[in-house]
């Protein structure tokens, strides 16, 4: 039908169209839905343009910020989705879900220093929200991220320091006791597999010189 129209017609048509995925998107429609009929439409970058327009008012900044970062993730334009989500932050700068969008997004794009500061900002927010306690499986998946991401960057001194933590963690939140030996072996097996033999190797002897200097059972 849209084929057939006038260029007036077709003008009607689309600020028609505009202004109900405008409608849904601010009601809290599914935001992937709205990406969809956008896309078919094309009316993605308009859309896109009518939330980065009408976020100039400060009260419309976080919802229209939000939107356009949603809109451009879910399309795969990850440096403007990193932008906008940034925007959002300054609307909500505790929040760990839009921290851990930033930092998944700057992995994308390959800026893992960046990503890196994010993971390690949402460890800390983690560490407030449990008033101090980092020892949770949430905390565990973020330095998880954190010690992945450091051996991204060829920085094995970090990528132990966070995956040293994230065994104890996974260990406390699981209700286990565990040793510095043990956590000193699998860090050893950490760098091995990840061919940091040097270390391994290092690590693999304070864990046999832990274990001949404890006192026996």
């Amino acid at each position: 039908y849209a084929v057939k129209m006038s260029a007036s017609e077709k003008k009607s048509y689309e600020s028609a169209c505009l202004k109900l995925l405008t409608a849904y998107i601010s009601g809290g429609g599914e935001m992937q839905k709205a990406h969809d009929i956008a896309a078919r439409s094309g009316l993605l970058d308009r859309v896109i343009s009518f939330y980065a327009y009408s976020g100039a008012p400060a009260e419309n900044g976080f919802a229209a910020a939000y939107a356009c970062a949603r809109l451009y993730q879910i399309d795969r334009r990850y440096p403007e989705a990193a932008f906008y989500y940034k925007k959002v932050i300054g609307y909500a700068p505790t929040s760990i879900a839009f921290h851990s969008e930033l930092a998944g997004l700057l992995s994308q794009l390959g800026n893992f220093s960046a990503a890196l500061e994010e993971y390690e900002l949402i460890i800390s927010l983690e560490s407030v929200r449990r008033q101090g306690n980092r020892n949770s499986l949430d905390t565990a998946v973020f330095l998880e991220k954190a010690f992945t991401t450091s051996l991204y960057l060829g920085d094995i001194q970090r990528a132990v320091q966070f995956y040293s933590e994230y065994v104890n963690t996974q260990a406390v939140a699981g209700g286990r006791v565990i040793s510095e030996n043990y956590v000193d072996s699998q860090i050893s097996i950490f760098c091995e597999e990840n061919g940091y033999y040097e270390k391994a190797f290092e690590y693999l002897e304070k864990s046999i010189s832990g274990m001949e200097t404890d006192d026996p059972v």
